[in-house]
């Protein structure tokens, strides 16, 4: 009776601690530059932790972001007249098992959702977003003496099969190929009695492929670029502090940094083509999270972020909540 009056307790922080997240005001709203905010920000605390072969696991992640800026036809930030809502759903699936004697990861995200202009609501879209693919090797893993760390390299792909429309003033997913190789793991430390300090990170490089329908749909007459077309340099971490086996707190910071940016731009004739559009951008995001392990089958998370700093870069804040489940 002592436990289960503990886990509704328990359960009713993590609800108010929810709401909370949702309830947030956004002030200068994020739009997810490339390689900080949109491959790995379906990413939770336990994206790189050590999983046996074999095993199965759910991860359903519901997000609501806001945003009034895009990326226009040069790369550049253009803060709008209204503001972009977007509601996505995405279902993950995640799968381990033994291949020329190694561990292998392989995990898939079909997103789906929706986006809203808030000052013209005859404009909205709606269906699939950009799917993603990833596939990582465990080549290493230690577990004993108080010490725990993994390293995971993985390669992401990002596909484009977005509900996408020239015609459209808001558009899901951004259409274009993506490609992160990344290197991801974990290193944690005991520090008491279930209690425990552990460091998730990716590492990577992100290839994104523009094409001329993102860029030129961008130019016209406030049509919204979501992604930023170039090749960039991120890291995404996040800081674990684990009481009793039941919470992860966490802090969560990701950089990206975009040294010259290329894509598709008209030129004096009007014709699409690609060259050299600007000198990049870089971009800082941090934020709080909350995980909650109800039993070793099931968890809940749910974390808030915003731009610290950036240069051109748009600035702003998101929230994300996700239901764990692990097929034991």
């Amino acid at each position: 009776m002592k436990n289960r009056l503990l886990n509704n307790l328990l359960s009713l922080v993590l609800l108010f601690f929810t709401l909370f997240i949702f309830t947030l005001n956004p002030l200068i709203v994020f739009a997810g530059p490339d390689g900080s905010g949109n491959n790995f920000f379906y990413k939770g605390p336990m994206a790189f932790a050590y999983l046996k072969p074999g095993k199965f696991i759910t991860e359903q992640a519901f997000d609501y972001q806001s945003f009034n800026s895009k990326f226009n036809d040069n790369g550049s930030v253009t803060h709008l007249s209204y503001d972009v809502a977007k509601y996505v759903y995405a279902p993950q699936f995640i799968g381990t098992f033994k291949l020329l004697g190694l561990d292998n990861y392989i995990e898939a995200i079909v997103p789906f959702g929706k986006a809203v202009m808030s000052t013209k609501f005859n404009h909205s879209r709606g269906g699939l977003d950009d799917p993603e693919l990833y596939y990582g090797i465990y080549v290493y893993h230690y577990d004993g003496s108080g010490l725990t760390a993994n390293f995971l390299p993985q390669l992401s792909i990002t596909f484009p099969y977005g509900n996408w429309n020239n015609s459209s003033l808001v558009n899901i997913g951004g259409d274009e190929w993506q490609f992160q190789p990344a290197l991801t793991g974990i290193f944690g430390i005991r520090v008491a009695a279930g209690q425990k300090i552990i460091l998730n990170y990716a590492l990577g490089y992100s290839i994104n492929k523009g094409h001329p329908n993102v860029n030129y749909s961008a130019i016209g007459d406030e049509g919204f670029s979501y992604t930023n077309p170039g090749n960039n340099f991120f890291t995404d971490a996040f800081l674990n502090y684990v009481i009793l086996n039941k919470f992860d707190i966490y802090d969560e910071i990701s950089y990206s940094k975009q040294s010259d940016n290329y894509g598709y731009y008209i030129d004096a004739s009007g014709n699409a083509v690609f060259g050299y559009l600007n000198g990049g951008y870089q971009d800082f995001i941090e934020g709080l999270g909350l995980t909650y392990h109800y039993d070793k089958s099931l968890s809940f998370d749910a974390r808030a972020l915003r731009d610290i700093k950036g240069e051109n870069a748009p600035e702003g804040e998101y929230g994300e909540f996700d239901a764990v489940y692990d097929f034991k």
